[in-house]
């Protein structure tokens, strides 16, 4: 017998080639036809092919007794054509289990050799009906096998394959039991009974022998659950798993059996027991041959004209939000771009960012591509020649103004910024660069829209990362104001990013959101798809109908469908090229049970080089290079013409007017459909070679790609270079204070460090790692958990940070004693030793300079032992940095505890290191906390002249917070000395500022600031609104101190317009989120007090004569302790000293009265307050009735644009000279 499979001469009598195991058919011993191996019965005459005489007899060949080397020949020569199926990859299948269960019966009955004959049919009858249908039996285990569905050969119907294969066995087995003329071991066949089990899921197929032996095996959950379902069913059954019978419930009847206990699962599981086919079709695999099917957008009207309202109210000026989500597949990205071939849109610019499946640790993904995208930036140009476009183009926009913005969006893009800008970045922490690339991104969006009207486009907006998403939402303030529509194009994960945007719009005052949620199509829209797509009268109803029902109305899955019958030739072109025709009858038409079987399965039909470059790109992501493809294929001279067959079959496209060769995968499915079919041996290797290739081909750019680089490492588990990037990706993204990002890539780093050293991390190197990952944790909010790894980082360094109360005294004695020995040993010309190095310094001093400004407003104990630990670091290491830094946050420190001689001694010593240092931060932070000593002593000259200085400083440094705070201070000196069009301007300016960078702090000082200035001016309405939302920011954010200030300034203001119980129940509230916070510092309750004071007076002055007894009580308490409150704080003294003195008044002392008022007006003018002074006459010349103390106040109150207090002054004049003056007694 010739072998015409490997040409192998076999014995004449041979059923199988003994070198290959190719299968012979079988001549019918009745009517001489020859048979395929499989059959039991020839096709005909009907003659039992396995007779008594063919099946008894001496005891058969071990290959005839185990039959696992079978394979037809059509099956053999797929498999073989099939590179993936011969190295192995990771499928979806479905397995099934079979087993004899009364094998023991029948070998009792039949004896031992005849039992052989009744498993050599039983597997021929088996393997006949699962190569009927391309399964592969794989594994022959004693009496049972084990097949596959789905692998080798790739089909998008597995698993009603799998369950149309059982009741076939089933059948057959039945069939033998009523052939009445059937003996021996055919006879026995009938009385077999199995029991079969089948599971479908992911599997790893292992590697096939090119000699097809078929060694190979499906690993995993899903094999295991197959088993135990078989041996679970009783004899003559066929048990499933959920998962088969949700996919198969359509085309066949199931018992439902309950959960039952599995053995080695965890959990009970349903099972199910099939029952019967109902009424369906089955089909065969052809050959692959691809061509492009497109059909016009359907059943979307009510969509487009939602997308038609925004685009027209953009084009009228007004701005919004376009939200589009759907389920994969819906077509989200088609109505995109259908909205964007609208008529009308040409004047429109569009600008496109995507987020990456793997992006949620690459911050500002989709932003960077955005930026990229304006200025046309290609990622193929050098660094230099980036920049170069960027500051062109910067300056081409904003004029000299683009070179503030220049350093900011250079460092976002990971490009060197040179050593010209180098000042304006490398002393910002991550909080600062985050606030002015959202200062800058604002800036820039803002000026895009001006000049022509701007959609920006961000896609897959589910997968971004959080930095994005705040950037993003805090871009949407602008669409109130500017030409800027913000289309978020995501699918609906619950409870994240739909409901993120609708609430962002919400709290920016309702901005105009225009929703389109993409449900699926209507079944008569599906049918008007189909017919769009191949005709109407093309294909036959039924098959109509299975095509409809299978896809559920989405529409993506209706049009893979139909590419996957072209791909099969069941449809193809007419002759006249006008539409399609059927190319083969409608039986022999299989449809896919999944929209991932369908991709996978066409992906299968590929040719395998066609096939491995798809899988290659996937590994780089949803869009590629073609150059990186290139440089990690092995088939680089096909490349093109692979890519071309990819375009083809419509599975990638080109981008267009990409700088350089660069294609996407057209659905997200596809290319997870192509990885996820992948080995992870194979994928990881392929992963270490895109990195490499991303190293060569931008070895000048490589912080651009570093989170990308650190990505294909980690996935290659090359822990080595995958630490290394990992650490560099979030250096990174924490210089932009892209704090989820940076945690969740430092915490990956430190995982992947401990794989390739264990715990050979240096202490230098683990501080540093536990600094930034609590810098990290801090920047998201979890301020405790920040903490705790600042404490740890310091440990690894010998830093005994404690935990209580007293071990933080403890430790604040122990680090003062050795500094005032230091001291003495340098008054005395002793030399100090340097018994710390420098590095480990700078570290410390890093590590508590960040928990002194946590602690400022957490535990004031504690800010004095984060300034003692600086100030040790920097004297024990002669570091002048941190010995400035130490020395001026002790001064602040101090001075919160009203030390304010010490402070001022500590203050001098810190500008005198921090002008040696040279460092300009340091002296900018000396500027400070000078000016803040001179704040709290009422040297206002001083005062303002350094604060002056401080602010201008961080306004250079670019440091915006700091920035707001020295303009907060500024503000607060400047008011009372009148000049209020100056404080109008910068409290402006800082909210702006806070907005525009996203930091809500610097947001509500400014509110503040601008609050007090409006009442000033008499602007009370706006006064309000203003500080109305200043407290709902500084409550949301936690600032109690900011937020006391501002609900005291608001019970002045309503008090102002005489709404007096208002003001009282705002004094009241405040008092309780005092008594609540233990705001007890005069810092911290200096403008309560005051308020406290003045609005309990007025409430007394009010009062009948029954409440007057209580007020007058309740007014003497608040105006002593704000009296006592302010000789601390001698900004609010005027005013409590006005306060106390109008109090004696209405008590009856005048002349305590005027000794008050007297003091109040010494005070105020020797501040040089005018109008502190003015409202201190305009309160005596009230009292008095002394016009020409109202006119005086009137005079300073015109002079600074006091306008309101002007009006109340010029109100009272009248009365007053009509009044007989009041002289003391």
């Amino acid at each position: 017998m010739h072998c015409s499979v490997c040409d192998h001469e076999n014995r004449a009598d041979a059923r199988f080639c003994g070198h290959c195991g190719t299968a012979f058919s079988i001549a019918c011993a009745s009517c001489g036809q020859p048979n395929a191996p499989g059959n039991v019965f020839c096709d005909a005459c009907g003659h039992h092919l396995r007779g008594p005489t063919g099946m008894a007899g001496t005891d058969p060949a071990p290959a005839e007794r185990q039959p696992k080397s079978y394979t037809p020949a059509h099956l053999t020569r797929k498999i073989l054509s099939s590179h993936a199926a011969i190295e192995g990859e990771r499928k979806q299948v479905t397995v099934l289990f079979c087993d004899m269960a009364n094998s023991t019966e029948l070998t009792r009955q039949a004896g031992a050799e005849q039992m052989h004959d009744i498993l050599n049919a039983l597997f021929a009858l088996a393997m006949a009906e699962v190569h009927g249908v391309e399964g592969t039996v794989n594994q022959f285990l004693g009496d049972g096998f084990m097949a596959l569905f789905g692998a080798p050969l790739a089909h998008e119907d597995h698993v009603r394959r799998a369950l149309m294969c059982s009741l076939a066995i089933q059948q057959r087995l039945q069939e033998a039991a009523s052939h009445s003329g059937a003996t021996g071991a055919a006879n026995l066949l009938g009385r077999v009974r199995l029991r079969m089990g089948l599971n479908t899921g992911p599997v790893v197929i292992g590697r096939i022998g090119d000699n097809l032996r078929m060694d190979y095996t499906a690993i995993g959950d899903t094999t295991n659950i197959a088993a135990r379902l078989q041996g679970l069913a009783h004899p003559g059954t066929v048990y499933v798993s959920e998962s088969v019978q949700a996919v198969g419930a359509a085309y066949f009847e199931f018992e439902a059996l309950g959960a039952r206990a599995l053995k080695g699962i965890e959990s009970a599981m349903p099972v199910f027991q099939l029952v019967r086919a109902r009424s369906t079709q089955g089909g065969g695999d052809t050959p692959f041959a691809g061509l492009g099917i497109a059909a016009p957008l359907i059943g979307r009207d009510d969509e487009l004209q939602v997308a038609r309202q925004a685009l027209g109210d953009l084009q009228e000026g007004r701005g919004g939000i376009l939200l589009i989500s759907g389920e994969a597949g819906s077509g989200k990205s088609r109505l995109t771009a259908e909205v964007r071939k609208l008529p009308g849109n040409e004047s429109l610019r569009w600008l496109e960012g995507r987020a990456l499946s793997f992006g949620r640790h690459l911050s500002y993904w989709p932003f960077i591509a955005v930026v990229k995208r304006c200025f046309e930036i290609s990622d193929d140009d050098s660094e230099a020649l980036s920049f170069g476009k960027l500051r062109n183009g910067l300056l081409m926009m904003f004029g000299m103004r683009g070179a503030e913005l220049l350093p900011y969006l250079a460092t976002m893009l990971a490009l060197p910024v040179g050593l010209e800008l180098e000042e304006r970045v490398k002393h910002l922490d991550g909080l600062g660069l985050k606030r002015q690339v959202f200062l800058c991104m604002r800036q820039l969006f803002e000026h895009l829209a001006q000049g022509q009207a701007l959609v920006l486009v961000l896609e897959d907006w589910h997968w971004t990362d959080q930095s994005s998403v705040e950037l993003a939402e805090h871009l949407l303030s602008l669409v109130q104001a500017s030409r800027l529509l913000v289309c978020f194009v995501t699918r609906p994960e619950p409870g994240e990013v739909i409901e993120q945007v609708r609430k962002a719009a919400q709290e920016l005052g309702g901005l105009p959101l225009h929703e389109i949620e993409l449900s699926p199509l209507s079944a008569s829209q599906s049918e008007v798809l189909l017919a769009k797509l191949v005709g109407k009268q093309v294909l036959p109803a039924t098959l109509r109908e299975q095509i409809l029902s299978r896809a559920e109305g989405n529409p993506f899955f209706v049009e893979e469908i139909v590419r996957s019958l072209v791909s099969q030739r069941v449809l193809v072109p007419r002759r006249d090229g006008a539409g399609w025709q059927l190319g083969k009858a409608v039986e022999q038409v299989q449809l896919p049970d999944t929209l991932q079987g369908l991709i996978v399965s066409r992906i299968d039909r590929l040719e395998d080089e066609t096939k491995q470059a798809l899988k290659l790109a996937s590994v780089i992501g949803r869009s590629f290079f073609d150059r990186v493809l290139e440089a990690i294929s092995e088939a680089r001279h096909d490349l093109p013409e692979q890519l071309k067959a990819l375009e083809a079959v419509e599975l990638i496209r080109q981008k267009l007017n990409a700088p350089e060769p660069e294609h996407i995968f057209k659905h997200a499915l596809v290319q997870e459909a192509a990885y996820g079919s992948m080995l992870e041996d194979s994928r990881r290797g392929i992963h270490r070679r895109v990195a490499q290739a991303i190293e060569l081909l931008f070895v000048d750019r490589l912080d651009e790609f570093s989170s990308l680089l650190a990505h294909h490492y980690t996935c290659a588990e090359d822990w080595d270079k995958a630490q290394a990037w990992l650490f560099r990706a979030g250096d990174l993204a924490g210089r932009m204070a892209a704090d989820t990002e940076a945690l969740a890539l430092l915490r990956q780093a430190e995982l992947a460090y401990l794989k390739v050293y264990g715990n050979r991390l240096v202490p230098l190197e683990r501080t540093a790692l536990q600094r930034k990952i609590g810098s990290a944790l801090y920047g998201t909010g979890k301020y405790e958990e920040g903490h705790v790894q600042m404490r740890q980082a310091l440990a690894h360094l010998g830093v005994d940070y404690p935990d209580s109360r007293w071990g933080t005294r403890r430790a604040i004695l122990k680090y003062l004693s050795a500094h005032l020995w230091r001291r003495l040993r340098r008054r005395v010309g002793l030399p100090i030793k340097r018994d710390l190095d420098v590095a480990v310094a700078a570290e410390i001093s890093t590590v508590v300079h960040f928990m002194a400004w946590m602690d400022y407003f957490l535990d004031k104990e504690k800010l004095l032992l984060d300034s003692l630990l600086e100030l040790d670091a920097g004297e024990r290491s002669q570091h002048a940095v941190a010995e400035a830094r130490g020395l001026s946050s002790l001064a602040f420190a101090t001075m919160t505890f009203n030390m304010l001689k010490i402070s001022r001694n500590y203050n001098a010593k810190a500008a005198m290191v921090a002008q040696r240092s040279g460092q300009q931060p340091a002296i900018v932070l000396a500027f400070f906390t000078q000016a803040f000593l001179d704040f709290y002593e009422g040297n206002w000259d001083g005062c303002e002249a350094r604060m002056s200085k401080a602010e201008m400083g961080y306004r250079e440094l670019g440091d915006i917070h700091r920035w707001g705070s020295a303009a907060l201070m500024l503000c607060w000196v400047q008011v009372p000395r009148g000049h209020l069009a100056r404080t109008h301007s910068l409290s402006s300016e800082v909210v702006r500022a806070g907005d525009h960078t996203a930091d809500p702090q610097v947001t509500s000082w400014g509110l503040q600031n601008l609050g007090t200035t409006l009442t000033a001016l008499g602007k009370l309405e706006e006064a309000e609104t203003t500080l109305l939302r200043g407290c709902e920011i500084a409550e949301r954010i936690g600032a109690w101190d900011n937020l006391l200030h501002q609900k005291s300034l608001l019970a002045k203001c309503l008090l102002l317009q005489g709404r007096m119980s208002e003001a009282v129940a705002m004094i009241e509230d405040s008092l309780r989120i005092q008594k609540l916070r233990r705001q007890k510092l005069p810092f911290e309750c200096i403008e309560l007090c005051a308020a406290a004071a003045v609005v309990r007076v007025a409430v007394a002055e009010r009062a009948d004569a029954a409440a007057q007894p209580g007020a007058l009580l309740e007014a003497r308490a608040a105006c002593k302790a704000a009296v006592e409150c302010a000789r601390l704080m001698p900004l609010w003294l005027p005013e409590t000293l006005r306060a106390q003195g109008n109090l004696s008044w209405l008590e009856g002392s005048a002349i305590e009265a005027r000794r008050y008022w007297h003091e109040s007006l010494t005070v105020a003018e020797r501040s040089a307050f005018p109008i502190e002074r003015g409202l201190t006459l305009m309160d005596q010349g009230r009292r008095l009735g002394d016009a020409a103390l109202l006119r005086d106040a009137a005079q300073l109150f015109r002079q600074t644009g006091a306008l309101k207090y002007l009006a109340m002054a010029q109100s009272d004049e009248p009365m007053a000279s009509a009044a007989t003056p009041v002289t003391a007694e």
